[in-house]
């Protein structure tokens, strides 16, 4: 069976480019909860992280390391 030139004549297309994946992605946590974790892996005890997260929370920082920032300085 000869195929050559066969595969322009099939009456659908195989391109990649018809086909649009939709992959969701992985929901990140969100930049206090990541000031936290950082502030933990730092050696801050979880009881002092609660009171601090309750005053972070009140406040709307740009990213993560201005919620690290910040809680360090009520960690004084």
């Amino acid at each position: 069976m000869d195929l050559q030139n066969k595969v322009d004549e099939l009456p659908f297309q195989t391109q990649m480019d018809q086909f649009e994946l939709d992959v969701p992605k992985p929901k990140a946590g969100s930049d206090l909860d990541e000031a936290l974790q950082a502030l933990e892996a730092l050696g801050y005890a979880k009881k002092d992280l609660k009171r601090i997260e309750k005053q972070l929370q009140t406040e709307a920082l740009a990213d993560t390391a201005a919620y690290v920032s910040a809680g360090l300085k009520l960690l004084q």
